[in-house]
C-alpha cells in the first residue's frame, strides 16, 4: 500500500486552497499536481517536497491551480513532468491559440491598444502560466513500474485525468 501525503496550498483564487499529493511509489518520489504559480506555492513546495528526490510530477489537468508550479519544478528538480494529452495540445499549439484568440477579438472590434495590453497580461503568466518545455504525455508515458493507472474523467475540464 502507498501512503499519500496531502498538501494544502493557499491560492489567491475564488476556489480557495488547493490540494496536491505526494507519495513514494516504487522507491521514487511522485507529486500529483503542483499548486498555483505563486511565491507562497513555491515556498510550500520547497519546504515540504524533497526536490532533490522528486522524480515524477503528474498533472491531473492544466488549470492554473493544478499545474502552476510545473515550470518552477522543471527548473528546480530533475523530475519528469507528465501532462494530459489534451493539455499537451494546448502547450504545443499555444502561440497559434493565442494568435487565433487575438484575431477573434480584433474581428469583434477590440482595439489594438486593448489587445496589446491583454497580451502583456498573458505574458506575465498571472492568468495562464507557461507550460513546461520538457514534458511527457500522462496517458502514454508514466512508467509502468509506478503502477499508476490513468483514467480519463472529463468534466471539470476536458482533459481531467484520474490516477
Amino acid at each position: 500500500m502507498v501512503d499519500f501525503t496531502q498538501h494544502t496550498i493557499n491560492t489567491p483564487y475564488m476556489v480557495g486552497p488547493v490540494h496536491c499529493y505526494s507519495a513514494t511509489i516504487g522507491g521514487e518520489l511522485v507529486l500529483f499536481d503542483t499548486g498555483p504559480p505563486t511565491k507562497e506555492g513555491a515556498s510550500y513546495l520547497e519546504e515540504h517536497i524533497d526536490l532533490d528526490k522528486l522524480r515524477h510530477v503528474i498533472v491531473t489537468h492544466c488549470h492554473i491551480d493544478h499545474y502552476g508550479q510545473a515550470v518552477w519544478l522543471e527548473k528546480r528538480s530533475d523530475a519528469t513532468i507528465y501532462l494530459p494529452f489534451r493539455d499537451s495540445l494546448k502547450a504545443s499549439l499555444h502561440e497559434k491559440r493565442m494568435h487565433g484568440m487575438y484575431r477573434i477579438l480584433a474581428d469583434l472590434g477590440f482595439s489594438t491598444a486593448y489587445l496589446e495590453e491583454l497580451q502583456e497580461v498573458f505574458n506575465t503568466g498571472a492568468i495562464l502560466p507557461p507550460f513546461p518545455k520538457n514534458y511527457k504525455i500522462a496517458e502514454e508515458d508514466i512508467p509502468k513500474h509506478l503502477g499508476v493507472e490513468v483514467l480519463a474523467c472529463p468534466g471539470h475540464s476536458q482533459s481531467d485525468l484520474v490516477y
